[in-house]
Order: C-alpha cells, then structure tokens, then sequence
C-alpha cells in the first residue's frame, strides 16, 4: 500500500475517522437535503479523521500482527471513501464539487489497486473539468501518473492535452516537466532528447511564473541529474558537515573510496 509513503509531489487529502464506515448517503440534518458540497466536505473529514485515528494506532502497534490489521482497516476505510467519491461525483456531474471528487479519486484510487477507475477519473477531469482549478492543485502529481497509473498512451495524451489547453500556467508547466522527465529518463521509450526538450522549455518559457515555480525547480534538478549523475561520472563536488559540525568538500577525498549515504525524515 502507498498510502503510508510520502510521494513528495503531492498528497490528495484522504479523509476519516469513527469507528465504522460512513457510506455516501449520509444523513440530512433537520430533515433538509444534504447539498453536494457538504456531502463532499463530510467525506472528506470523515475520512481524515479515521485515517488519523489509524496513523496514531499504527504508531503505538508492538506486533506485526496488531500493524498488519491496522493497515487492512486503512485500506477498507480508503476503498470505501474512493467508492463515496466516486458516487458524489457521478451524481454532481460538471459542477466543481464532482471536479474536487474525481481528484481525490484519481489520487486515491491506485492506492486500493484500482487503476482502471483511476483512468477513468482522469479522463472525465480532462473532458469535463479542462479549466478547473482542481488542475493546479494536481499538477505536481502528473509524473507519478506514469508510473503504473496510467498507460503510457492515456499519459502522454492528457500531458498533451493539458500543455497545449489549459488556461492556467502552472498546469502547462507541470504537464510539461511531467512528460519531458518521463521520456527523458525512460529509455524504453526511445524519446529522451525530445523528453530533455520539454525540460528545456519548462525553464524557457516559465521562468518567473509564480504558478509554476516548482515545475521549474524540479526541470532545472532533472536535468542536473540526467547530465551529471548518470552511472560513470565524476559525482560533482559539493559541500557538507560531519557529525562534529566541521565543514568538508567531498574533493577532498578523491582518490578514496567514499560511501555517500543520503537519508532524511517524513
């Protein structure tokens, strides 16, 4: 399950809490309709909630056993709020309430091994929602998309779609870094200089769009990679502390072998 792993791009807001389920037709209060935002903002916290409640379980768990559980009742509770999502936006068809449901459902989706309504939930943003500004917010997850979410096709496709389309420059811009790294740094699809093209553009043609900052960092540190640190390169020199705060160049130790550990907190 991804759920417990950051992605670092993006993470759509998983919603819950309660011991049991709350399925989609949840009840009205005073006797008056549920209207679809609130419907939408029910499940939403409903599910943060849980999943909070669960994370806090997880970390006082002493067995395998106990965090095994845990884990399956996550992903129940997951499965269950995708199902609601998906239900609200169905049902709110066009409006942005069923754009703000089909985002948490292509985020979510392929968490519960349901890539296929994942696909679907992309395709309807695409064709339904193009001028939503759900799009800003997903932007930063368009390159996760290919890794498994969608086919290569269907992801080439909406990057396009998105890059020529949207009105909004930070979605061109992350469709653009989206697609230029995931051909640039495939080589099974046999398009990396037209993939280091795209990164090229990214930082061309946004730089100094606020709305596309990231988009421009994360082209700018790809393309640093991919003609710097491929597999029999100098590693470049950089500066760093050890453990009693002196200041050391890795230069220095040229000639030696050096193991280089990188490792952080979430």
């Amino acid at each position: 399950m991804r759920t417990l792993r950051p992605r670092g791009w993006f993470r759509l807001a998983l919603a819950g809490a309660a011991l049991c389920l709350v399925p989609l037709a949840l009840s009205a209060q005073d006797g008056k309709p549920v209207e679809p935002a609130q419907k939408l903002e029910q499940v939403k916290t409903s599910f943060e909630e849980r999943r909070n409640a669960i994370y806090k379980e997880l970390r006082a768990a002493e067995t395998d056993e106990d965090r095994a559980g845990l884990f399956e009742e996550l992903k129940a509770i997951q499965k269950q709020a995708v199902l609601d999502m998906r239900a609200l936006a169905e049902a709110a068809a066009g409006t942005e309430v069923a754009a703000e449901a089909w985002t948490f459902v292509l985020g979510n989706a392929p968490d519960i091994g349901n890539n296929e309504l994942a696909g679907k939930a992309f395709d309807t943003l695409l064709s339904q929602h193009l001028t939503s500004p759900v799009w800003q917010g997903l932007s930063g997850m368009f390159a996760y998309l290919a890794d498994g979410t969608l086919s290569a096709e269907k992801f080439e496709k909406g990057m396009t779609t998105l890059m020529e389309k949207s009105p909004q420059k930070g979605v061109q811009a992350g469709a653009m870094f989206a697609l230029g790294k995931v051909w640039a740094e495939r080589a099974d699809l046999g398009k990396e200089a037209e993939g280091k093209a795209l990164l090229k553009r990214v930082l061309k043609d946004y730089a100094g769009v606020k709305e596309a900052a990231d988009s421009v960092a994360e082209a700018e540190g790809t393309l640093f990679a991919l003609e710097n640190l491929k597999v029999g390169m100098p590693c470049p020199d950089f500066e760093a502390s050890d453990e009693n705060g002196v200041k050391f160049k890795l230069s220095e130790y040229k000639g030696k072998v050096v193991l280089i550990d990188f490792w952080g907190f979430w």
